[in-house]
């Protein structure tokens, strides 16, 4: 896309330049080729009109960038931002993320499953708004919690009949994933997911998560998760945090699942 715009750039200042050029020696060439005068009105513009494109190729990033009033606000995830936050998670984690359509299907069973961090900004020109960021955090019965506690295969995949509807308490949350562009926005989104969990500690305290990178392992551990198993390479392994009560500090093989009203 840069070098396509870098050749537009150069075909419209020299289309510029040679109808300037032109125009410039109107009264020699006229003697010399007998070309109608209207023609040197209309090389004139369209040098003028090349000029000007060229102008705008090379404003447009500085007029369009977002950068005056930035903000940045967690929203409950919309239908049509299921795309892009795919995008991002591909992106940010790998191939290994779940599916678009798993994840619509996830949406549809409790949409509430999905929070985005999304970047409110204007340009000189335009505002605009972009999702840097998202985590999901889906609501599981007392059933599917028991399975990804005691073994980590399914962990990625959580079927539908585990997920509890909106507005019935869960026996416990799992945290699906987390993604985000760059070190600062990926701090800004652990943190509304920690307020999140937080928040939510009083419908079900214990959140499961399975960390599938070295940088999700290492969010997961730095803020208070532990390994169910020990034994286990990290990576392979259940992680837990029991929202409202102290970090756990330690493995073990065995908690309290509450169940699902």
């Amino acid at each position: 896309m840069t070098n396509y715009k870098n050749r537009l750039i150069v075909t419209f200042v020299t289309i510029s330049g040679l109808s300037f050029g032109v125009v410039s020696v109107q009264n020699a060439v006229t003697k010399l080729v007998g070309v109608p005068a209207w023609s040197f009105d209309v090389l004139l513009i369209i040098g003028l009109a090349a000029a000007i494109l060229g102008a705008l190729l090379i404003l447009m990033p500085i007029l369009t960038k977002p950068f005056l009033n930035v903000r940045y606000e967690l929203e409950l995830a919309g239908e049509s931002d299921l795309k892009a936050v795919h995008v991002l998670a591909k992106d940010e984690i790998g191939d290994s993320v779940i599916t678009l359509k798993s994840l619509r299907e996830w949406h549809h069973a409790n949409p509430t499953v999905l929070w985005v961090v999304r970047r409110y900004a204007r340009s000189l020109i335009f505002p605009s708004s972009k999702i840097v960021g998202f985590f999901s955090v889906v609501p599981i019965t007392k059933d599917a919690a028991e399975k990804l506690f005691k073994n980590r295969e399914g962990a990625f995949h959580v079927t539908i009949e585990s997920i509890v509807p909106a507005g019935t308490p869960p026996a416990a949350w799992y945290v699906s994933a987390l993604a985000a562009k760059g070190d600062f926005i990926r701090g800004r989104t652990v943190q509304q997911l920690l307020a999140y969990a937080n928040a939510k500690a009083s419908e079900a305290t214990l959140f499961l998560a399975a960390p599938t990178t070295e940088d999700g392992l290492r969010v997961a551990q730095n803020n208070g998760f532990v390994p169910t198993d020990s034994t286990t390479p990290p990576l392979e392994t259940i992680f837990y945090r029991k929202f409202g009560e102290p970090s756990q500090g330690k493995a073990t093989s065995t908690i309290a699942i509450g169940d699902a009203a």
